[in-house]
């Protein structure tokens, strides 16, 4: 994979501002599909807390995975007791 800056043509990971060049989507594995466990668990989310439908599907499946959510979005703390979380730091 090579990394180069959108403005500067520096090429690495480590430049400001970088686009993908290239990436091997062949190897992509499909790691989840929404059923109605899912959609159920979400609405539930969506209707007892301020958040997205989105961050309710997010929050759903990690529930379900038992994973820890990483996140850098402050409406994910409301789901503090019903998710394991761990907050990155805001911008």
């Amino acid at each position: 994979m090579e990394c180069r800056d959108a403005g500067r043509g520096e090429v690495g990971a480590d430049s400001p501002r970088w686009l993908v060049k290239s990436i091997d989507y062949k190897s992509a594995t499909e790691i989840w599909e929404v059923d109605e466990p899912i959609l159920l668990a979400a609405a539930r989310l969506k209707a007892r807390f301020r958040i997205s439908l989105a961050d309710a599907l997010i929050a759903a499946f990690a529930k379900r995975s038992s994973a820890i959510l990483v996140h850098k979005d402050p409406e994910y703390e409301a789901l503090a007791d019903q998710v394991r979380q761990e907050a990155l730091p805001y911008k």
